[in-house]
């Protein structure tokens, strides 16, 4: 999907039309969302590895975690971005048996994942980020960051994130954040999770 990336970064396509969640995410957010954001973050982050060479043999993961704050912005907002708008699907969509049974083991249901993550959002005064993670035990945990912020990529391997940044739900929802949530959740792209669990290349 978006890891093991390296400059020069490309951009990702959104897999969706702008207008493919409507009702619940308008294609007015979709379309600002990514073109207003994300598009920006992509060539602004070019432009400054492209300054610095011995950067250019970092991957974006790396740079989620670098000793310039401007760079780490830059790289957290690009990975967030993309990997939000990975977990979101305009198809039908639900856990496989694998990943149910996994679910089940950690949280006991689907339903309490989803209250537990909307829990977790609640809690991010401001801009952020809710992530579901696999940790080094191997249990789906969630967890939250602030602003562009990623987890510890050397710690977590993010399989889901959704994005609690203003400008990804005040056009549909006012400052409703709540039905936002709901609104994402009915899109999740389960698919896409177990993908990124699979995925061996990340680590």
């Amino acid at each position: 999907m978006l890891y093991n990336q390296f400059y020069p970064f490309e951009v990702m396509a959104l897999p969706y039309e702008y207008d493919a969640l409507e009702p619940d995410i308008s294609r007015f957010t979709m379309f600002f969302h990514y073109n207003e954001h994300y598009l920006p973050a992509v060539e602004k982050l070019n432009n400054m590895v492209r300054n610095v060479p011995y950067r250019q043999n970092c991957s974006l993961e790396q740079l989620t975690k670098s000793d310039d704050t401007a760079l780490q912005h830059l790289a957290g907002n690009v990975f967030t971005h993309e990997m939000h708008f990975a977990s979101l699907t305009d198809k039908m969509s639900a856990p496989s048996e694998h990943l149910l049974q996994r679910i089940e083991r950690d949280h006991g249901t689907v339903e309490n994942l989803l209250d537990e993550m909307k829990k977790a959002a609640a809690k991010i005064y401001g801009s952020g980020y809710v992530w579901l993670v696999i940790n080094h035990a191997g249990i789906l945990e969630i967890v939250i960051t602030p602003n562009h912020e990623t987890p510890d990529l050397r710690i977590y391997k993010p399989v889901y994130t959704l994005d609690l940044w203003e400008h990804g739900y005040y056009i549909d929802c006012r400052n409703n954040r709540d039905d936002y949530v709901d609104a994402a959740f009915r899109h999740i792209n389960w698919e896409q999770i177990e993908e990124n669990i699979r995925d061996r290349s990340i680590y």
